[in-house]
């Protein structure tokens, strides 16, 4: 079932495919919103959705080893942003959880792994109604960590990498859920890696002494894989993110700031009991992320040997954190464009298949799932939003606060309904007290709004384009967009110089529908000044192909 057959030919076809797509110079940039990219990881979900869990667990019933199997297909739909009461990840999670309460997850060779990936599968499903089963499943998984700091299950006595990374990404997981990870498991995983990275600044499978890799080893970057680079230099950061967040108070509330009510107050990552003070050595840390980083630079376009899907899992988990560390976040990366290139190229009727692999389907899919829709920023930017004070994924929303309601895991104000013409007369006054509630409202109207509902508004919706508060000039733009009137597109154009982001991404949208040109990628919301005068220009020389006199108000 589902299971894949390492067919010579088959490797040496899929080997050629992933060198041709790291020494290719993509066309244009892929981000988790190219519609290829959707596309694909629709059709993910649809195969992992036809996943027989029962028969999955007959395949290998000794020791619950394919636990982490059902969790990962769970997290993935989650991230796929399959509502969480669907059947396929309710029944994934039953199955997670009776495995924990029994007491075997942590049992056989996959104990690690089937407890991280339990952890994470639930805390992204209900952090706080899981929690017990999150606190034993971590308990069960820190049974395997070993005096030096790594975690083995087997009779590698100095640890081993891929279990390891598992690991560490479980305590972080866990901690996010409000559970308390102990302050020895963290300093044992942060100095157990810096350790042993060998001396290029990549990791090797299994280090083979106390003090780090082997000798041998040292001399033979061939024993350095991708995978475990990629698994090593993203557990690198992982520790430096705790230790920078868990070292210092959750942010005051300003004086300034809105004043809510006491349960929303803002949340700092978690539960004030899940906050441990660490001794690791920043300095060393920081070292060695330095040395990873030249290692994952340097080889990003050389072939990867074996485990390609679990590679680019660990990829997105590095490069996410190093971006949430270094507070550097590109618009479009490249190592994602290649990476969802490669994924693009390998799905076989929905399935991500990699035959150098896990040797299952369903892992190896799940994967790429997790990578193409870059589960591990999406988190991130949750928790850098609760930081700010907006409350995510439903924590601390509490019942009869009529005012609020959770969309698209965000807390925001309920829509005001009525007719369009009364909430547009509120969006054209911010000082209104319904203000927020309109444009809310006022949104959900022009999703399904066609052009004789926004015709009449028109001369409205240019007005309050041009001097509306942000959140008002933005709906007016996205409705606009709707007419697809292109005497409009020097509106658009104009607006794509905002200072405001939602702003420019309304415009860049319209623009994107009316011209009917999808890839068009400028300019990125976060363009630097010369990077979004240059699409400006560029939408301005399209406008005037299709209208020769058009002009500019910056033009004579």
């Amino acid at each position: 079932m589902l299971r894949v057959s390492h067919a010579p030919s088959a490797l040496v076809a899929l080997a050629a495919i992933a060198v041709g797509l790291l020494a290719a110079s993509p066309a244009r940039a892929l981000t988790p919103e190219s519609p290829e990219v959707k596309a694909a990881v629709a059709r993910a979900v649809a195969q992992l959705k036809k996943v027989d869990m029962d028969t999955l667990q007959r395949r290998e019933p000794a020791a619950v080893p394919a636990t982490g199997q059902y969790a990962l297909i769970g997290l993935a739909l989650i991230s796929a942003n399959v509502p969480k009461d669907d059947p396929t990840i309710q029944k994934a999670a039953r199955i997670v959880r009776s495995a924990i309460q029994s007491g075997r997850i942590g049992e056989g060779y996959n104990g690690v792994y089937n407890c991280a990936a339990a952890i994470s599968f639930l805390t992204s499903l209900d952090s706080k109604q899981y929690k017990p089963d999150i606190e034993k499943a971590l308990t069960q998984m820190l049974r395997h960590q070993k005096d030096h700091g790594g975690f083995c299950t087997d009779n590698k006595p100095y640890g081993d990498t891929s279990m390891t990374q598992y690991a560490t990404l479980g305590l972080w997981e866990a901690s996010q859920a409000g559970v308390v990870v102990p302050a020895k498991a963290w300093e044992g995983v942060a100095n157990w890696f810096v350790r042993t990275q060998t001396s290029i600044g990549g990791f090797v499978y299994g280090p083979d002494g106390p003090g780090g890799v082997a000798a041998a080893a040292l001399q033979l970057p061939t024993t350095v894989t991708h995978s475990m680079s990629a698994g090593g230099a993203g557990s690198l950061y992982i520790c430096g993110y705790f230790v920078k967040t868990s070292n210092v108070e959750p942010k005051k509330e300003s004086p300034d700031g809105p004043k809510l009510p006491p349960s929303l107050k803002p949340v700092d990552g978690g539960d004030k009991a899940a906050r441990v003070k660490v001794n690791i050595d920043v300095g060393a840390l920081e070292n060695a992320m330095a040395q990873a980083d030249k290692w994952m630079t340097d080889n990003a376009r050389k072939p990867i040997v074996g485990y390609t899907n679990y590679y680019y899992y660990g990829l997105e988990r590095y490069q996410s954190f190093r971006e949430q560390y270094t507070n550097e976040f590109p618009a479009e990366p490249e190592w994602y464009t290649t990476g969802a290139m490669y994924f693009l190229s390998s799905e076989q009727n929905g399935a991500f298949v990699d035959t150098m692999g896990s040797g299952y389907l369903e892992v190896d899919t799940a994967w790429g799932v997790l990578f193409l829709t870059r589960r591990t920023r999406t988190i991130l930017k949750e928790i850098e939003d609760t930081a700010n004070g907006v409350l995510i994924g439903g924590r601390g929303l509490p019942p009869g606060e009529s005012a609020l309601q959770l969309k698209q895991g965000r807390v925001v104000v309920k829509p005001l309904s009525g007719p369009a013409d009364e909430l547009l007369g509120i969006m054209e006054n911010p000082n209104d007290p319904k203000f927020a509630a309109a444009v809310e409202g006022f949104g959900e109207q022009v999703v399904a709004a066609d052009e004789a509902m926004i015709a009449p508004l028109v001369l409205r919706l240019h007005k309050l384009a041009g001097q509306g508060a942000p959140e008002a000039r933005a709906a007016a733009l996205t409705a606009l967009g709707k007419v697809r009137n292109l005497d409009d597109v020097p509106v658009f154009i104009l607006a794509l110089d905002d200072d405001d982001v939602a702003v420019v991404k309304a415009a860049r949208d319209a623009l994107r529908f009316i011209s009917r040109r999808f890839d068009e990628t400028g300019p990125a919301l976060n363009a630097e000044k010369a990077d979004r005068a240059k699409a400006i220009e560029e939408w301005k020389a399209w406008y005037k192909s299709v209208r020769p006199d058009a002009t500019f108000d910056a033009e004579p």
